[in-house]
């Protein structure tokens, strides 16, 4: 399981570089060989899961890598002046998604492993504990909707329409994100090391895989670092709940607040 958490943060490194060209893409790709045979040979493993997993995911996001630098799709992405542009982006984020879970999901469907992740904690405790998430879940999507309806964008048709463009982007997102690291890594590694190291490795690999963004070298030095605490705050309610209803609520939502931030402007540009 070391070994291939090793072997990712080179790869993360070549691809997400500032100036990363073909050299770094081809890096990468022998090292993404060196995965997928890592986890082919050791598929018995206790930790065979884990790496199989991550070994996918990293080929989705060498894929998607091989997409943008062959001019296919834009990245690292930033905030659109026209709305052609934001419907560039949206469908860079497409890109990314099923680049990313496809050969996730035909690992899993290959290895006959089933993605079940949606339970829920029993018996009165278990009520409590899914009725304060409800609660706080609640109150994030309330600051969501507050920051929307607050905007100085005049109610019209368009201003709706990219409304949605813009929730469907967070769902899109923010459900990807979780099935990734809180409902498969998560649950790969709570299996053999316990809780605590499970939460804490998920989000190491959760932040990794944020460089691709740009965000780290572009936005601030809190971006990381940032993204690691959501991470950790993830998997701990994911590891108490069973569930990642609440991760993908909550995360939907933060996605939205940041999302519309970016892009209401574009309610007053026609093009």
């Amino acid at each position: 399981m070391f070994g291939a958490i090793c072997l990712v943060l080179p790869v993360v490194h070549l691809l997400t570089r500032p100036g990363a060209a073909g050299k770094d893409l081809a890096a990468a790709c022998v090292l993404c060989l060196i995965m997928i045979f890592w986890a082919a040979a050791g598929y018995k493993r206790e930790d065979g899961g884990f790496s199989a997993d991550l070994a996918a995911m990293v080929s989705g996001f060498w894929f998607f890598s091989l997409f943008r630098y062959s001019g296919l799709v834009s990245w690292p992405l930033g905030s659109a002046e026209y709305l052609s542009a934001y419907g560039y982006l949206f469908y860079s984020h497409v890109v990314l998604v099923l680049s990313v879970l496809s050969p996730l999901m035909a690992v899993r469907s290959i290895q006959g492993r089933s993605i079940r992740f949606f339970f829920a904690p029993k018996g009165i405790t278990g009520r409590l504990h899914i009725g304060f998430f409800v609660f706080t879940a609640s109150l994030f999507w309330g600051w969501a909707v507050w920051t929307v309806c607050s905007s100085d964008v005049n109610v019209s048709f368009l201003s709706f329409g990219l409304f949605v463009a813009c929730l469907l982007k967070a769902l899109m997102t923010g459900a990807t994100e979780e099935f990734c690291y809180r409902g498969v890594l998560l649950k790969d590694c709570e299996f053999f090391l316990g809780a605590p190291a499970a939460i804490t490795i998920q989000a190491v690999l959760y932040t990794m895989f944020h460089m691709n963004l740009g965000a780290a070298f572009t936005v601030s030095s809190f971006f990381l670092p940032g993204v690691f605490l959501l991470g950790l705050l993830f998997g701990v309610v994911t590891a108490m709940t069973r569930s990642i209803w609440w991760a993908m609520a909550v995360h939907t939502a933060i996605n939205v607040i940041i999302e519309w931030d970016n892009v209401s402007h574009l309610a007053m540009n026609k093009l």
